[in-house]
């Protein structure tokens, strides 16, 4: 492939991206009711638009004088593209951001019917219409500028993807932090019914202050723990260290959720983004992240 060959669809991948993310910010502004920058990436570009329709455009090729084929084909080429990334990007990050669960004939959440069906009216739209004005757009363009283009909007375009998938990793292993302290939570909890036997009395009692837990601070747990008078000492002790442990992680946890604004706009710009390995932690992550905001920056009061 030569050089230009090689401008021009990128110069046309960018496009499409940019038309992608007109396309997905319009329709999901209209369903939140808000301005919406949708995609992973924080810049005007979703690459899985721009990596659809060049996969129709090539597929198509053979078959761009039937219609019926190039729906079809288009259909297969973007929707096997769709799944893929899903697949990848749930696998590498934890979290699904898009989720076809909901819908009739999905497969694993990732890809369902009516997407599909939409990506072949698309490639029709795009083989028949879109494309060839672009084409003729490109055409009447002095040579420098797609290149100029291409060069300037590759540079902002990687350093977007790499500080993007930066966040996202980010919030992957935040999820991961959280969802340890819920198992050690839990451990808690089956330590305690493994002395039931012979600790029946204190046991109750001392189950209330586990669900206060991560509402308490580390001094004033500790100093519940010391009213339990029929506490045992053995238990007190290990309630005491695993209480330090969890309480440090959890502030640890914190903090970094504080020092996160860009997880914050990560998820606003996907609202639909689930995980389904992490849901419980997922959901409290998010609404930390959204409390952080609002701790840091309160709404103004009339006077």
């Amino acid at each position: 492939m030569s050089y230009h060959s090689v401008m021009q669809w990128l110069f046309y991948f960018y496009l499409y991206c940019f038309l992608g993310w007109i396309f997905e910010s319009a329709v999901v502004s209209i369903s939140q009711r808000r301005l919406v920058n949708r995609g992973f990436m924080k810049g005007p570009f979703l690459p899985i638009y721009g990596f659809g329709a060049l996969s129709i455009l090539l597929s198509t090729l053979p078959v761009r004088a039937r219609p019926f084929l190039v729906f079809l084909v288009g259909l297969l080429a973007a929707t096997i593209l769709e799944y893929i990334t899903g697949v990848l990007m749930e696998r590498l990050f934890k979290v699904r951001y898009w989720d076809y669960s909901h819908k009739r004939f999905n497969l694993n959440g990732h890809i369902c019917l009516s997407s599909s069906l939409a990506w072949g009216g698309f490639s029709l739209l795009l083989t028949t219409f879109i494309h060839p004005r672009l084409e003729q757009f490109a055409a009447i363009l002095p040579p420098l500028v797609p290149d100029v283009t291409v060069y300037v909007v590759s540079a902002w375009f990687l350093y977007d993807f790499t500080t993007s998938f930066h966040s996202a990793f980010s919030l992957r292993e935040l999820l991961e932090k959280d969802e340890a302290l819920k198992r050690e939570i839990e451990a808690l909890r089956t330590r305690l019914s493994e002395m039931e036997a012979r600790y029946a009395q204190a046991r109750s009692s001392v189950n209330e202050h586990i669900d206060a837990l991560r509402d308490t601070t580390e001094d004033a747990f500790n100093a519940r723990l010391a009213r339990l008078e029929a506490l045992p000492e053995e238990m007190r002790r290990e309630l005491t260290q695993r209480s330090a442990r969890m309480h440090q992680a959890m502030a640890e946890l914190r903090s970094r959720i504080s020092e996160k604004p860009d997880l914050r706009r990560l998820l606003r710009r996907n609202p639909g983004a689930t995980s389904l390995r992490y849901a419980r932690s997922f959901s409290d992550i998010r609404q930390a992240l959204e409390n952080a905001v609002k701790k840091n920056h309160p709404p103004h009061k009339g006077a």
